[in-house]
């Protein structure tokens, strides 16, 4: 009798591991399938949403499923429109289950440059550059395009490392650099030997870094 309870019991886990699997994997492997095998879906999908208003685009915001499709389109043309009313909405989306909705959510933040989300990027950067911790640079990278000041200490850090011309640190000193930054950038420019492709690229990113800070400052 105990051992066809066992069995009983085992067969209802199993079942249930794989309506679990089911559940989760399926809209998975479905946007999988679309974004490869279907790009023009996602290009329709695209069109359809940028003809929608921004309050039609924020309800959009809530998947349907906790691990299925983003709904990254929506969270794309919101912040190109700098949409502030669906921040609340994405600052929610920063806590999904699903990696690329964080990903998207903090990468619109920076992108709509409002400040109320500026707790929630900071609790990410306050857990550290730390392999489980994949958002850190973007949140990083988001705070300094909302203008938060204070992360500029970390961003020089970063920046005044051998590896400053790659690690992100360029981009995020073109939103919050001073004068006084400027001749790190020169410096670094100058450091740059070569004429590989990698080189070249390097250069060019400091010099557009260069100018844009040059812009914010003022300075002609």
């Amino acid at each position: 009798m105990d051992k066809m309870k066992i069995k009983n019991s085992i067969a209802i886990c199993c079942i249930g591991v794989v309506i679990i699997i089911f559940y989760l994997g399926l809209p998975i492997g479905w946007s999988f399938y679309q974004a490869i095998f279907n790009p023009l879906g996602s290009l329709e999908i695209d069109r359809q949403y940028r003809n929608l208003p921004s309050e039609a685009l924020i309800r959009k915001l809530t998947p349907t499923h906790p691990l299925g499709a983003t709904p990254s389109c929506a969270m794309q043309i919101l912040a190109e429109r700098r949409e502030q009313a669906a921040v609340p909405k994405i600052i929610e989306l920063i806590n999904s289950v699903n990696p690329n909705n964080r990903y998207q959510a903090i990468r619109a933040l920076g992108n709509i440059g409002d400040k109320r989300a500026t707790g929630p990027l900071l609790k990410i950067v306050a857990k550290g550059n730390i392999k489980s911790n994949p958002n850190y640079k973007p949140a990083l990278y988001s705070l300094c395009q909302i203008g938060y000041e204070p992360i500029r200490p970390i961003v020089l850090e970063m920046l005044k490392r051998p590896d400053g011309a790659y690690n992100g640190s360029i981009s995020m000193i073109k939103c919050i650099g001073t004068k006084e930054d400027i001749i790190i950038l020169e410096t670094m420019l100058s450091n740059i030997k070569g004429k590989d492709v990698h080189a070249i690229s390097d250069r060019n990113s400091i010099r557009e870094a260069i100018k844009a800070v040059k812009q914010r400052e003022g300075i002609q």
